[in-house]
């Protein structure tokens, strides 16, 4: 029988990254546009629960009308709030420990110029151009 599916690739990488899904209030992208854009944006990049909480603070510092440095005075805590204008990151800028990080699935770094990945590389444009060559266009 099928492995169940968290021991599957798709698996793992959902427990690893799992998906955060957050609907704001309609009148939210009007009372802060910015907010609201940022929001958007970093939907596009690495966020993790650090960010979320961050984002937690700056809406309880919405609701009571206070800054967050005031309400959390001595806990800035870890993480970039989702609406502030996040950058595309690595899993270690994001803080993300590298047993979660699906970036590199396992890798760390390869050298371009490895004779391996030379005969690799070489051995694929080999096979697509004898894949092309018989298509007529």
């Amino acid at each position: 029988s099928d492995p169940p599916f968290i021991f599957t690739k798709q698996g793992r990488i959902e427990i690893d990254m799992p998906a955060f899904y957050l609907v704001p209030p309609e009148d939210f992208s009007i009372k802060h546009p910015t907010k609201y854009k940022n929001l958007l944006e970093n939907s596009k990049v690495a966020t993790t629960f650090y960010d979320i909480n961050q984002m937690m603070r700056d809406i309880l510092s919405l609701a009571v009308k206070k800054p967050v440095s005031q309400i959390f005075k001595g806990f800035e805590g870890h993480g970039k709030s989702l609406f502030e204008k996040l950058s595309s990151r690595t899993c270690q800028e994001a803080e993300i420990p590298e047993e979660y990080c699906s970036c590199t699935d396992g890798v760390s770094s390869l050298d371009p110029e490895t004779d391996s990945l030379v005969r690799l590389g070489k051995a694929l444009l080999n096979d697509m151009n004898s894949y092309l060559k018989a298509i007529k266009y």
